[in-house]
């Protein structure tokens, strides 16, 4: 989708808000900016809106979520608030959530019927069906008390500690701050064939392993939204996640937030200590009250605003935030579905229409995390594949799909 840009924009004009960046979070700042009666301006370096939330067409006729894959973490107050359903925005959870093949011809398999997953724990630990409700209780427990800070300005570290008072509360708190996925794991569960695919979602996306302290908190976030009533559920946007910068867009038109594509912001200009415009590449400059960033705060503060324009200790604070990147994202275009050894068969099935989990235990993970910690991508990654085509025609040619693998690791700066 190509953003509207008018002939103020393209002559320059003076707003209430810039956004810098069309990525999901800019395009909901601008929406509630613009529902609030500000005329706002997006300008997006690139001719497509929606930073990480877009669909594109590598190949004739395949259609795949180039970077996000999967939703969850869109809160329902902001598709209530921004009228996104009815700006075409749709999303199904997956059922079942995932499926995990193994090395011995087994296979475990993760349904939204809690009772259908219990049956499955039963085939590798019976101890392991009881210790499952008691794991979930205590992310519900957590995910109860972390729930109302969401939508409120940003809390201090005291603030946010505040909400886990009492005894129960103090050991919540340790291990949502503290503790690692591997470590909390094996409280719970002793068979490695359930404690491996719940490891992925206290690693996925970040530069750890699965006992790193603090990964933990990585499965909590991960745990934050909820579809169709199932807290945690992670589900598909119909049409991919380009849906979700188009909805936005829509909504943002019909209150009067203009859209510049092709625009890359080359300067935020600083007037008196105060951000006062921006400059683009092509030399066009816009000015506004409030100058708002999508962009990562390494990019925004030390290359468009710059160092001289800011205290001392916030460049100190931001050089110190960890970047480095450990996944690679591979995108296929499939001329049959997968046929698994522990679960055969080209015609859909339960194993291709959630997630694909290849992560067979915590070791397999945390040795491919050793390798990374070493400099070197993964033997034998962790990678978490989706097959989106499998539940919705007209993403790939009839008889064929596309498949999404987030691999790690494979580090870099």
């Amino acid at each position: 989708m190509t953003g509207k840009s008018t002939a103020t924009a393209a002559s320059g004009g003076h707003y209430d808000a810039i956004v810098v960046g069309s990525g999901h979070n800019g395009l909901i700042a601008a929406g509630y900016l613009a529902k609030a009666g500000k005329r706002v301006l997006v300008v997006e370096r690139r001719e497509i809106i929606g930073g990480a939330t877009v669909t594109e067409e590598p190949w004739p006729g395949y259609h795949v979520s180039t970077c996000s894959y999967v939703c969850n973490l869109l809160l329902p107050e902001v598709i209530e608030d921004l009228e996104l359903v009815r700006h075409g925005y749709q999303v199904r959870p997956f059922d079942p959530q995932y499926f995990v093949p193994f090395p011995d011809g087994q296979y475990f398999i993760s349904s939204l019927d809690g009772q259908q997953t219990r049956q499955q724990i039963a085939k590798f630990s019976t101890k392991d069906v009881a210790a499952y409700d008691a794991y979930w209780a205590m992310w519900d427990r957590i995910v109860a008390r972390m729930r109302p800070l969401l939508l409120l300005p940003a809390p201090s570290w005291d603030e946010i500690a505040t909400a886990f008072d009492g005894p129960q509360g103090e050991e919540d708190w340790r291990t949502l701050t503290r503790r690692s996925i591997a470590e909390l794991l094996d409280d719970y569960f002793e068979s490695d064939q359930i404690k491996a695919p719940l490891s992925t979602g206290g690693v996925i996306g970040v530069n750890a392993g699965p006992r790193t302290p603090g990964t933990a908190y990585v499965k909590y976030h991960h745990l934050i939204g909820s579809l169709g009533g199932h807290q945690g559920a992670w589900g598909y946007v119909r049409g991919g996640m380009g849906t979700v910068a188009r909805a936005l867009a829509a909504f943002g038109a019909e209150h009067g937030v203009e859209i510049l594509t092709g625009a890359e912001v080359a300067e935020i200009e600083i007037q008196d200590g105060t951000a006062k415009g921006v400059r683009l590449l092509d030399g066009r400059r816009f000015a506004a009250d409030q100058i708002l960033s999508n962009a990562d705060p390494s990019r925004t503060y030390l290359g468009l605003v710059g160092e001289r324009h800011l205290p001392a200790a916030l460049v100190a604070g931001v050089k110190r935030l960890k970047t480095k990147g450990s996944v690679v994202k591979v995108l296929l275009g499939l001329g049959e579905l997968p046929n698994f050894t522990a679960l055969p068969g080209t015609e859909v099935g339960p194993q291709h229409t959630g997630g694909i989990v290849i992560n067979p235990s915590i070791d397999y993970l945390e040795r491919a995390w050793d390798e990374c910690k070493r400099g070197q991508p993964s033997r034998r990654p962790f990678m978490d594949c989706y097959i989106q085509s499998a539940t919705e025609a007209g993403l790939a040619p009839v008889g064929k799909h596309t498949m999404s693998l987030f691999v790690q690791y494979a580090p870099y700066d």
